[in-house]
């Protein structure tokens, strides 16, 4: 008389590859644009302060642009905090699709 068997099994189809790689190149990115930014608020300052600009409308414009730039600054940690997560879930969702569970079920036959 025959009897079935299972056994199941998880097995890794690919290699593990790391990307935390990508961090660096995204907050290149991130760091760039921060750049551009501090270059536009020098160049707001530049000419607001450098040229002795007086009054209300230039007091206000530089409270505004300092407030913008604030803001920017906040945006670019958030973003570099992100990165992490994002990478990081990244590479656990590809580690997880690389796991494959097989279930391999077999007749035993005793031999006369």
């Amino acid at each position: 008389m025959s009897e079935l068997h299972s056994i199941t099994v998880t097995e890794n189809i690919l290699s593990n590859e790391d990307f935390s790689y990508k961090k660096d190149t995204l907050r290149k990115h991130v760091n760039n644009i921060q750049e551009q930014d501090d270059q536009f608020y020098k160049l707001i300052e530049d000419v607001i302060v450098g040229e002795d600009q007086k009054g209300k409308i230039v007091d206000s414009l530089q409270s505004e642009s300092r407030l913008l730039q604030l803001h920017d600054v906040s945006i670019g940690l958030t973003l570099n905090y992100k990165i992490n997560r994002v990478v990081t879930n990244f590479n656990e969702q590809v580690e997880d699709m690389k796991e494959q569970r097989l279930t391999i079920t077999y007749e035993n036959t005793p031999s006369t």
